[in-house]
């Protein structure tokens, strides 16, 4: 047996050693109560913790011990003593902020997210690191984003009402329009070439002043707003007297049509063209409004989703309630709820017309995955994913398959299979991986494409279960007695071997089966 290191470190005699074997971390305690966390790789100090509480009647540590599944430390005295230690890397996330908006880039296959700070992130999926970071400098709240038509581009809404066009390569700023009420910009989304419009692209902008806002897609750095959806000179009732939450296009539609969702659960279908309204969709089902004694937040709309295929809407509010529209008509098709009970509010959810898949995320933090099918939606699976209210939500297809990204107020942004394992965390350090094995309490290092460990795990455990010798299935056919005599002679109880003798009578009807 050979020295294979020696570690330095301590000034009182080492008087207990336990180990982290997930971490491969050795912890050291001294008897001046001086606990050290050694990395068993690198041989080297992680950190040094000196426990200055007076114990009595004795002032000493006697023994200590890791427990790996609560991740604790326990340190004994007259009593049992719980420290519970992080790392660095567990203590990491992926924003500094709560996470305000993620979009995935179909071209690039790269996520690009941002805080509420203005810190916008683009992450590579396979390394799930960060691959470039810029600021806004803007000291208002991040609010909304989306891409341009051609994913080039990159375009940021905020509190203040200020809309601005970035190149996320670089984080060079492009383009700024400001909205003259100054007041919040909840949705951002691109039109293109629409009726008889000009081919160039629109960005359309909603939120806290109650109305749309066409800017010219230009190369201009100083954009104009062109039109407002209502127009100024519109005189009708049809329009929204709350804040503006979410919006959504159907470019099939004929006319194309601008639908907004806002904060008391008004819903409004606009003719883009024109600017005005065509249906009223919160009129046909009254239950849409709040009533006497609920407040905004309980009804307002948190996501819209087209499937222009069947010329559905989709929305969903914060009271868990899914609807499905018909567009061509202005009807309500049906409504179910969708979060996993009463007390939490739907927070979050996206619609992917490709996939014919909806993704939902809740107050509690969990997400739930529905596919779509012959005009409903089924529910797929429901999993607790973060630890805070899920604040956005992504459907993409990565190496063909689906995958789903969520971020939200733990400022964590995750990947997610198709069947709801949580495949790791985004890390601003590119070394936070954190793909999570329930089953096994370990670490899980793959990547998207591959099974998850829990997959490979019971893959691993069929094959040894075929590897195994397989029972001698009773035979299908069965001689007559005549031709196989079956009966044995007398048994003693005590020493007789059944398994032999149960072996001898399948031998034996095996015989007579015809070959």
């Amino acid at each position: 047996m050979t020295i294979m290191s020696t570690l330095i470190g301590h000034n009182n005699p080492v008087q207990e050693l336990t180990l982290n074997e997930s971490k491969q971390h050795l912890m050291s305690l001294s008897a001046d109560k001086v606990l050290k966390i050694w990395d068993m790789k690198t041989y080297q100090c992680l950190q040094t913790i000196e426990v200055k509480q007076k114990f009595r009647p004795v002032d000493m540590i006697t023994a200590m011990e890791y427990d790996e599944i609560r991740h604790c430390l326990l340190l004994c005295t007259r009593k049992v003593n719980f420290a519970v230690f992080r790392s660095s890397s567990d203590m990491e996330t992926s924003h500094l902020n709560p996470v305000s908006w993620v979009i995935y880039n179909t071209i690039f296959e790269i996520a690009i997210s941002s805080d509420e700070l203005g810190n916008v992130i683009v992450w590579d999926i396979d390394s799930f690191g960060q691959v470039f970071k810029f600021s806004t400098g803007d000291v208002s709240k991040m609010t909304s984003g989306c891409l341009d038509d051609k994913q080039r581009r990159l375009m940021t809404g905020t509190h203040s009402g200020c809309v601005r066009v970035w190149n996320f390569s670089n984080g060079q700023k492009l383009a700024e329009a400001q909205i003259l009420t100054r007041k919040e910009v909840s949705a951002l989304a691109i039109a293109k070439q629409v009726g008889n419009l000009s081919q160039q692209p629109y960005i359309l902008s909603a939120g806290w002043d109650r109305a749309v806002h066409v800017w010219p897609d230009s190369k201009d750095e100083d954009l104009e707003c062109v039109r407002t959806i209502p127009p100024a000179e519109y005189q009708g009732e049809s329009r929204h007297n709350a804040d503006i939450t979410c919006m959504a296009i159907a470019y099939n539609q004929i006319p194309c049509l601008i639908i907004t969702g806002a904060l008391d659960g008004s819903l409004f279908a606009w003719i883009y063209e024109t600017g005005y309204s065509k249906y009223c969709l919160h009129e046909v089902d009254e239950s849409c409004l709040r009533k006497r004694g609920e407040t905004h937040l309980e009804k307002a709309v948190e996501f819209i989703g087209v499937i222009e295929e069947d010329h559905l809407l989709v929305t969903g509010a914060a009271d868990q309630t899914i609807r499905l529209w018909n567009l061509a008509w202005g009807s309500l098709e049906e409504k179910f709820l969708a979060a996993k009970n009463k007390y939490e509010r739907l927070t979050a959810g996206k619609v992917n017309e490709e996939l014919k898949l909806m993704t939902v995320g809740d107050s509690s933090g969990n997400i739930s995955l529905w596919s779509y099918g012959q005009k409903k939606f089924t529910q797929l699976w429901a999993r607790a994913a973060h630890k805070d209210p899920i604040t956005c939500m992504e459907l993409l297809k990565y190496k063909e398959k689906v995958f789903i990204l969520t971020g939200g107020i733990d400022k964590n942004l995750m990947l997610h299979s198709e069947k709801g394992f949580c495949i790791g965390i985004f890390s601003r350090t590119g070394r936070g991986i954190k793909g999570i094995d329930t089953k096994n309490a370990r670490m899980a290092k793959y990547h998207p494409g591959f099974t998850s460990e829990v997959a490979k795990d019971e893959e691993e455990k069929k094959e040894a279960s075929k590897k195994k010798e397989k029972v001698i299935p009773y035979p299908r056919y069965i001689a007559p007695f005549s031709q196989v005599d079956m009966s044995l002679a007398p048994m003693n109880k005590a020493n007789t071997n059944y398994d032999a003798i149960f072996k001898e009578k399948v031998d034996r009807a095996m015989d007579c089966i015809p070959k």
